[in-house]
């Protein structure tokens, strides 16, 4: 949040369909099954805030720390708004709730820190100026219906919730198709989400693939999304640097179909120790 009054100014033209840079209200992707297939527990991971329902489920996984990032800066004032929910009226879908409900949230919301003040102040001016705001600056509900989460019932909300308490959200916005240079750290485990389906030219997959190089430890996993199963082939820019994997969903009586993909960067190339050899001959 560097300056709030042009993320407002942002937010305007999104309610007033003259950007498409909407956000997404919940996840269309099937984070339970992704999260029931990668161990990313004591990982430090980065990833893509959007919906923040990543976010969540990386907090539930047990990471070491989560860093998280998105072309819009609108995903993270989303983030608080969905977090105050959560924590003040156990609401975790927001897209129905009416203007009154969450001006009620951010009555009993007293901020920590800057970021939270602004974020208080950012959907306060929305509020009171927008009707059913909720309807104007979200993807409609039904683009997220085929998403699936592990917190969806009580006790695992319950969880998230204490999760929140104990972590600080880190953001960052990021264009995955420019060069990252403000990132000084290396992770174990970077979640795209379905990035590469929006690489119109393969300049701009090269590009992901350098910051994935440069940003990710040796063995570093990369998790993505799509929504077109032709998606999921080796991009050739990433060939030399990492190993691709499928991940399919298997349902009795169904053909198999791919859920999500991931890349596995390859180890650097280590000299033999001779030395070690010979002496390690049996």
């Amino acid at each position: 949040m560097q300056n709030v009054n042009d993320d407002l100014e942002f937010a305007y033209e999104v309610i007033n369909n003259e950007s498409n840079n909407y956000i997404y209200s919940r996840t269309n992707e099937n984070l339970e099954f992704i999260f029931q297939n990668e161990k990313v527990a004591n990982k430090e991971v980065l990833s893509v805030l959007a919906s923040s329902d990543q976010y969540f489920s990386f907090l539930l996984a047990g990471c070491k720390c989560i860093d998280s990032f998105d072309v819009n800066p609108l995903t993270e004032y989303y983030y608080y708004l969905r977090k105050w929910c959560l924590e003040k009226k156990n609401i975790l879908d927001v897209y129905y709730c009416s203007n009154e409900v969450l001006l009620d949230v951010l009555k009993e919301v007293k901020p920590k820190d800057e970021q939270e003040q602004m974020a208080q102040y950012f959907w306060k001016t929305l509020l009171v100026r927008h009707d059913d705001l909720c309807q104007k600056i979200l993807y409609p509900q039904n683009a997220c219906l085929c998403g699936r989460t592990s917190f969806e019932k009580e006790i695992e909300k319950l969880k998230v919730k204490q999760c929140l308490q104990e972590n600080e959200l880190s953001f960052k916005q990021i264009n995955f198709f420019q060069p990252i240079e403000n990132i000084d750290k290396k992770y174990d485990v970077i979640y795209l989400s379905n990035i590469l389906d929006w690489a119109g030219t393969e300049k701009c997959v090269e590009m992901v693939n350098w910051n994935l190089i440069n940003l990710l430890n040796e063995q570093g996993l990369v998790i993505c999304t799509t929504f077109n199963p032709a998606y999921c082939i080796e991009k050739k820019a990433f060939q030399d640097n990492f190993h691709l994997k499928i991940k399919y969903e298997r349902k009795r009586g169904c053909p198999k179909r791919p859920i999500y993909y991931t890349y596995v960067k390859k180890r650097k190339w280590q000299p033999v120790n001779k030395k070690w050899l010979t002496t390690n001959k049996k």
